[in-house]
């Protein structure tokens, strides 16, 4: 199928990446998070944020990668969705930080955006534990380049995930510091479970739950 020229996606076209993909998947993330609320608060100086987005976001594909719960769309690559299995949502998969960079990224982000990062850890981590129990699978990111937009290429990466969790029985959950974000959630399947606004001038924030459509038995 055709939408204006651009492919239109579907569940079958979705891939596990790869290291192979991580450089896309970075320039990817770049283009589709570098003026969105969080990170523009995050990091308010445009010219730091475009020096320190895309180590934050290298570390962020490699952790996906390590989890083994890394996936894209397209060639070249469209969109990319990153899942915490059950339980390891905020579990420390590269103890050493050597894989994912870690002290690169901490040095790149800076005293003042690690702590704001730190302020909305301690705001959502609790609500992570909370709604998603220990079956819970957790949307790390969805990211969608500016340019695949409309292809359905969200939609697909998303239902590929959920036609698994609906037959494992198992919740999906989400947070979103973008309120343009929220009715395409609720669209997928998706409920609000909590909301507010992040502490030191932070954005507001929205916390989706899906259930699963039935469960095994």
């Amino acid at each position: 199928m055709k939408l204006s020229g651009l492919r239109v996606f579907s569940p079958e076209d979705v891939y596990r990446l790869d290291e192979s993909h991580i450089d896309q998947a970075v320039g990817l993330l770049e283009r589709a998070f570098s003026n969105k609320p969080l990170w523009s608060w995050v990091l308010p100086d445009e010219d730091h944020r475009r020096r320190a987005l895309p180590i934050a976001m290298r570390s962020t594909v490699v952790w996906g990668l390590i989890l083994g719960e890394a996936y894209g769309l397209g060639d070249p690559l469209r969109g990319i969705a990153i899942w915490a299995p059950p339980k390891m949502a905020d579990a420390d998969v590269d103890p050493d930080g050597s894989r994912t960079d870690r002290d690169n990224v901490v040095a790149a982000i800076g005293p003042e955006g690690i702590a704001r990062f730190e302020a909305k850890s301690e705001v959502q981590r609790p609500l992570r534990e909370q709604f998603m129990g220990t079956t819970g699978w957790y949307l790390q990111l969805l990211g969608v380049d500016p340019a695949a937009q409309r292809t359905g290429a969200g939609k697909a990466l998303l239902s590929a995930m959920f036609a698994r969790l609906d037959e494992e029985g198992a919740p999906a959950y989400h947070e979103t510091e973008h309120d343009v974000n929220v009715p395409y959630y609720l669209k997928q399947g998706y409920e609000i479970v909590q909301e507010g606004v992040l502490p030191a001038g932070g954005p507001a924030y929205f916390c989706f739950l899906r259930q699963p459509l039935h469960t095994n038995g």
